[in-house]
């Protein structure tokens, strides 16, 4: 009996890099960021570089984002239409994909207020070394070893061995490689992670949790911890002033964004039709039809909590010909509108202060005494009282 192999590549949440490293998503600019992503994603997905990028389309489309185009039926794209090729220097650049926002619908996502929680970055410690690692020049054992608390007042030493039979080039292993090879062989009570070009190990994993947690190097080989860029009695903790509680806010909104495919042709505009369609309708299917920002998968970044999903409700709208300016009258540029329904919501986390300092809201921070039922609170209580 034949073995059935899918080759189709499998569902992940990843990160969605920005389009423009000179304009970063912000807080709040929702339109601005969801167009910025689909740009970003679209121009990704008919790159001439990956595999499969001739197979699409012969002809790569030129992808823009507008700021008008506010109506979804012929007259907005026909005013789209007009005022792209208002610009001499566009129409070589056919044929093009207009990316820009229809409608807006804002969503509370509680009640009365903004607040979402209280949130703690995960406890870690960061290499100050960049990969590639050269491990076949490490002697000894290759190992070192870290304490965590995965429960109160519970520590837990983990070894974390990496011998050079675990990577398939010892000489040259990035840190993608410790990361994916530490995970998937070893981790249970932390977990390693690529820190924006760094190797980290954070306090938490399958067998821990992540919050109220902590971390301390305690052990290990010299050679490899000078080559890492570690050193014995690296440590953080969840009560660290450098890491303090934040309150968590969030907007988010409906959107309904345009997709208008403009072409020199009406052959190569039902093909690219066909293909904006399908990446909508099912190569996004990788992505499980989300996108998130960094921060979600980068510690090192905390200001792009955004997070979009699509509604799977992808429409074509009406088609538009349009006499080509200062050519013959059969001469036309060609378009088509579809509308993609979309959520999406932003977050931002915000530290507490006194004025100076950081507020520690943890359990550190509090003392607890037993209470004297003749007089010391007035109140609701419970036998004891807990004070700084």
């Amino acid at each position: 009996m034949a073995t059935i192999v899918e080759t189709r590549p499998p569902v992940s949440l990843v990160k969605s890099d920005p389009f423009s490293v000179t304009d970063l998503p912000r807080f709040g600019q929702l339109i601005e960021t969801a167009t910025d992503a689909f740009v970003k994603e679209l121009t990704d997905f008919f790159d001439y570089t990956k595999s499969d990028g001739l197979n699409k389309i012969k002809e790569l489309p030129n992808i823009q984002k507008f700021s008008f185009g506010s109506q979804q039926n012929n007259a907005g794209l026909e005013t789209v239409v007009n005022l792209i090729i208002s610009y001499a220097d566009t129409l070589g650049k056919f044929p093009m994909i207009s990316i820009s926002s229809s409608s807006f619908k804002e969503r509370k996502m509680g009640l009365g207020s903004n607040f979402v929680s209280k949130v703690q970055r995960p406890i870690s410690i960061v290499s100050t070394k960049s990969g590639p690692f050269d491990l076949s020049s490490v002697l000894g054992d290759l190992t070192i070893t870290v304490e965590t608390t995965p429960t109160v007042d519970v520590t837990r030493e983990s070894v974390i061995d990496f011998r050079t039979s675990l990577f398939s080039n010892p000489s040259n292993v990035s840190v993608d490689d410790l990361v994916r090879v530490i995970n998937k062989t070893q981790a249970l009570y932390y977990t390693c992670y690529n820190a924006n070009g760094f190797f980290a190990i954070e306090a938490g994993g399958i067998c821990a949790r992540y919050e109220n947690n902590s971390i301390e190097l305690i052990d290990g080989n010299v050679q490899l911890l000078d080559l890492l860029g570690l050193s014995v009695g690296d440590s953080s903790s969840y009560s660290d002033s450098d890491n303090p509680v934040k309150n968590r806010y969030t907007v988010a909104a409906d959107l309904v964004l345009n997709i208008d495919v403009v072409c020199g042709s009406i052959n190569t505009r039902a093909e690219l039709a066909d293909l904006v369609f399908s990446f909508f309708a099912y190569y996004m299917q990788n992505k499980a039809f989300q996108l998130y920002g960094r921060s979600y998968f980068d510690s090192a970044i905390d200001t792009e909590w955004w997070h979009l999903s699509l509604k799977n409700q992808f429409t074509w709208g009406g088609e538009v010909n349009k006499v080509r300016p200062g050519g013959e009258q059969y001469d036309y540029i060609f378009a088509v509108r579809g509308s993609v329904p979309i959520f999406i919501e932003d977050f931002i986390d915000k530290t507490l202060s006194d004025g100076q300092n950081p507020i520690m809201l943890e359990r550190s921070n509090v003392v607890e005494s037993v209470v004297n039922p003749d007089g010391d609170v007035v109140g609701d209580y419970f036998s004891y009282n807990y004070r700084k």
